[in-house]
C-alpha cells in the first residue's frame, strides 16, 4: 500500500505545494486535516513562487469599508502558526464589526479605529 501512495506522490505532487505533504503525512498514518492549509473565507493563502511574500492575508468588507492584514510565514515562524494569529484577528475583527452599531448603513469612524488598532496588535 506504501508504493501506491508513493507513487501517487511521485505524479501529482507538481499539483500543489502542500499535498506532497500531505500524501507523506498519509503514507506515516497522520490526518489530513493536521496538514491541509488551504484559503478559507476572508482568509487567503499566498505561496506564489513570483511573489517575496509568503504568508496569508486577511480581507474583511463590511459596508463599504475594507480591513486587510498580511500574515507572513518568515514574521510567525511557520504557514500554521501565521494561520492561527490569521485566525484569532478575524475572530475578534468578525465580533467587533458584526457587534457595533451602523450609522446611515455605514460603520461608525470609532468601530473603524479599533478594527484599526485589533489589525497594528496582531
Amino acid at each position: 500500500m506504501q508504493s501506491f501512495f508513493a507513487s501517487v506522490h511521485q505524479r501529482i505532487a507538481f499539483l500543489d505545494p502542500f499535498l506532497g505533504e500531505i500524501s507523506k503525512n498519509w503514507i506515516k498514518g497522520q490526518s489530513k486535516s493536521a496538514v491541509m492549509l488551504k484559503s478559507q473565507k476572508n482568509l487567503t493563502r499566498f505561496t506564489y513562487e513570483t511573489t517575496a511574500f509568503e504568508g496569508w492575508r486577511l480581507c474583511v468588507s463590511r459596508t463599504g469599508t475594507t480591513f486587510t492584514k498580511y500574515f507572513s510565514d518568515k514574521g510567525y515562524g511557520c504557514p500554521r502558526d501565521s494561520l492561527r494569529a490569521a485566525e484569532k484577528t478575524r475572530a475578534r475583527l468578525l465580533r467587533l464589526i458584526d457587534n457595533s452599531r451602523r450609522i446611515n448603513g455605514r460603520l461608525s469612524k470609532a468601530t473603524i479605529e479599533k478594527a484599526q488598532k485589533i489589525l497594528e496588535a496582531a
